[in-house]
């Protein structure tokens, strides 16, 4: 029952920095996007 609750604390965390790291990803590629050459 702990172990559970536990899962269910930590899941959410584990999505938000999955989240936050894909944001900071997109971000990234965005800010460089301008200084590539365009294709």
């Amino acid at each position: 029952m702990s172990r559970l609750i536990f899962i269910k604390i930590k899941l959410p965390k584990v999505s938000d920095i999955f989240s936050g790291f894909k944001f900071f990803f997109l971000t990234k590629s965005f800010s460089k996007g301008p200084l590539l050459p365009d294709k």
